[in-house]
């Protein structure tokens, strides 16, 4: 049965916006925290005609809500959760009892919630007809990607190949690894997938199949083409028959694996540019917004001309943006006046509308020369949620102003209160997507193969400057990194590396904020290797406190040297306690001293129970390379004489560039000559008891020998 819902127009009055369902039906919601000890504090809006409200939680999308952690009588609207901890994220629900309308509220909340790093794996497809016209558009982006913590799998798709046959490569990619494929990104006019018997705008002349990404993104669910049959719709788009390439699904079979957003101004005549320009123009502000090159008032603003309608479909706006910014930074203001003078992160508006306009709100035409000032914006009215058509109001939002992404949201509700803790708006995309209404408020149309969003998927709200210009060297098997200062406040740096472009990068070093260079001792020769560093930065929101990572510096060398991976071992010698210390840099240390005990300590002391020559063994472990090291020490005991008629001798490094190290531990002076291979005496003179240094500098490179009374020792000198 078809269902056919009509939308009428109410013109938007501000003195009536907090008294219509869309409000009523929205319990707006904040979060402060505090740190020690750790709390979550959740503030809502009052609400006269509320009878209690019932306080949810949840750790997981995965898991249920369960029931109720508490239940706070009307006159209340704070609550506080004591049972948190730092660096953890916490879902919450607040259900309000009373009133004309129940009502929900969500918000993500966290303490100090780590940054993540890596992103996983997004496959993107550009379109073969427009990639020759924009390469370094896209060459920018998937850089701007990679410096983020993606994983950019790139691939060039012909616009005339069939549905499936796209739906292939990106299967194929995600296999690949599923786990870590997180996205999929469509730039252009890649093939349009069409499903379904649907009209959910309620309007028959277009009653079918409709525009459905989600088709891309769903990679385990069984779509067919053989069932409906519904030639209906004025637009021979939407008509649907068995065999035709539209697929029969109107509800998405399974769960969504892909967060998945499309760019595609393909049929806009309304705009001056092609579709090419107007592509470079979308990845020039995309690059600028995710660079801070610019940036919007965090904040929100709606505008809702279905007031009347219980559906109350700005409930999208009202929730989402209180969370995001505080239940005061949620305005309600006429949409397209207010855009073209005040900025905004957020927007929403409503009203009845066509293909190229959304009554009340704006239109493509208007949108030709609005530079509305809003970076994410929500628009939901008649026909132009079927978004393939030519000169299309949801696409065309994505060309003008500063607007990166948009959403049909109404029917259903769209949910994106994790964006308030640095999420993607592609992770509350597939949220809203996988939602069937029971985990959230959906309205209708949850679940529905139309729910798509128009941007990229990678955008998130809370952007840094990158760190600028990454110099690499290399050194002697040591490749050293330095990078400028960053001037924004940041609490510190990470330092990543990775040895292939198609795996994640790998932390190297976290740094603290003042520090601007860093040497790595793990040199593979021949090996190309990547770095990138970050600046750590503190973020807070409506909903907590957390850590974001700005966009990296990138570069890359093949070092010609292997790593040495130099130990430079030394010990001081007090009685029985020896002290041992080397100033390598390694992963893990092992001291074998020779005596049956052994250490994992960088710098050891250790105390040994009687006078003797001890064999000690340091194994030191590198990213690339293990080392042992292997020398004697002679221990005499207070009061112990018996070793004292023969002098021990250390010498140190074995292989010597500019001196030696000699350490003595007899009771008076040792003579000593250093004889070259040929049997020359190239110096001599007194070694003291303890430790002495000997510059080798004018030595050339070769083998010689330090000759003691008693002892004969070997070095070489190599440079």
């Amino acid at each position: 049965m078809k269902r056919i819902f009509t939308l009428s127009v109410l013109y938007f009055v501000v003195s009536i916006a907090f008294s219509q369902p869309a409000f009523q039906k929205s319990v707006l919601l904040q979060a402060s925290v505090e740190n020690n000890p750790p709390s979550i504090q959740l503030k809502w809006n009052k609400y006269t005609e509320a009878t209690n409200y019932y306080i949810y939680r949840r750790t997981s999308i995965a898991a249920a809500w369960g029931s109720p952690l508490a239940t706070v009588p009307p006159s209340d609207s704070t609550w506080t959760d004591t049972n948190v901890a730092v660096g953890k994220s916490y879902e919450y629900r607040v259900f309000r009892n009373g009133g004309a309308y129940p009502a929900n509220g969500y918000l993500n909340a966290a303490i100090n919630l780590p940054a993540k790093p890596n992103k996983g794996r997004i496959i993107v497809l550009a379109d073969s007809v427009l990639v020759p016209k924009i390469e370094q558009e896209i060459a920018r982006y998937l850089r701007d990607l990679t410096s983020e913590g993606w994983v950019p799998i790139y691939h060039i798709i012909p616009r005339e190949m069939p549905v499936p046959d796209v739906k292939a490569i990106i299967t194929a990619e995600y296999n690949i690894d599923p786990t870590n494929t997180k996205s999929l990104f469509l730039i252009g006019h890649i093939p349009v997938p069409y499903s379904g018997d649907l009209n959910p705008d309620g309007h028959p002349d277009h009653q079918g199949a409709w525009p459905a990404d989600v088709y891309y993104a769903d990679l385990n669910g069984t779509w067919t083409d053989a069932s409906i049959n519904d030639v209906s719709a004025s637009d021979p788009r939407n008509r649907n028959i068995p065999e035709d390439g539209k697929f029969d699904q109107t509800i998405i079979p399974s769960p969504v694996e892909l967060e998945t957003g499309r760019v595609d101004f393909n049929n806009l005549p309304a705009f001056p540019d092609d579709e090419a320009e107007l592509l470079r123009k979308y990845f020039d502000k995309n690059h600028a917004f995710r660079t801070k090159a610019f940036t919007a008032e965090r904040r929100g603003v709606l505008e809702d001309n279905f007031g009347s309608f219980a559906e109350g479909f700005s409930q999208s706006g009202y929730k989402n943006f209180s969370s995001m910014f505080g239940i005061n930074n949620v305005h309600v203001k006429p949409y397209r006046n207010t855009l073209q003078n005040e900025s905004y992160m957020w927007s929403y508006g409503c009203g009845g509308g066509n293909y190229v306009s959304a009554s009340g709100i704006n239109s493509t035409s208007n949108l030709v020369t609005d530079s509305l000032q809003t970076v994410f914006t929500m628009l939901f009215g008649s026909y132009f949620g079927d978004w393939d058509t030519k000169n299309n109001f949801l696409r065309s939002a994505l060309a003008s102003g500063q607007t990166l992404t948009n959403a049909w949201s109404g029917r259903p509700i769209w949910q994106f209160h994790h964006m308030a803790l640095g999420e993607s708006i592609g992770y509350s995309a597939k949220l809203s997507m996988n939602n069937n209404g029971s985990t959230y408020e959906g309205g209708y149309g949850a679940q529905f193969v139309h729910i798509a969003l128009m941007g990229d998927p990678t955008l998130v709200q809370y952007t840094a400057r990158p760190v600028q210009q990454l110099d690499i060297t290399e050194q002697n098997g040591h490749i050293l990194l330095s990078w400028s200062n960053y001037d924004d406040a940041h609490s510190g740096f990470e330092l990543f590396k990775r040895y292939s472009s198609a795996e994640a990068f790998a932390l190297v070093s976290s740094l603290e904020a003042d520090v601007t260079s860093y040497i790595d001792s793990c040199a593979i020769k021949g090996q190309n290797v990547e770095y990138c560093v970050r600046a750590l930065i503190d973020e807070a929101s409506a909903s907590g406190t957390f850590q974001i990572l700005s966009p990296g510096a990138l570069n890359n060398i093949t070092p010609t040297t292997e790593s040495p991976a130099d130990l430079s071992v030394s010990y001081s010698i007090a009685n029985e306690h020896v002290t041992f210390t080397t100033t390598s840099n390694a992963s893990s240390y092992h001291w074998d001293f020779g005596d049956g005990n052994t250490s994992t300590d960088k710098s050891p002391l250790h105390s040994y129970s009687k006078s003797g020559t001890y064999t000690v063994i340091l194994t030191t472990t590198f990213e690339c390379v293990s080392k042992k090291d292997t020398f004697s020490i002679s221990v005499i005991l207070t009061g112990e004489t018996d070793l004292l008629t023969t002098p021990a001798l250390q010498l140190y490094p074995t292989i010597a560039n500019d001196q030696i190290q000699l350490h003595c531990q007899a009771l008076s002076d040792v003579e000593y000559s250093i004889i070259s291979t040929d049997g020359k005496l190239v110096k001599n003179g007194i070694i003291n008891p303890g430790l002495t240094i000997l510059s080798v500098k004018e030595f050339n490179p070769g083998i010689y020998q330090i000759v003691t009374e008693s002892r004969t020792l070997r070095f070489v000198i190599q440079r």
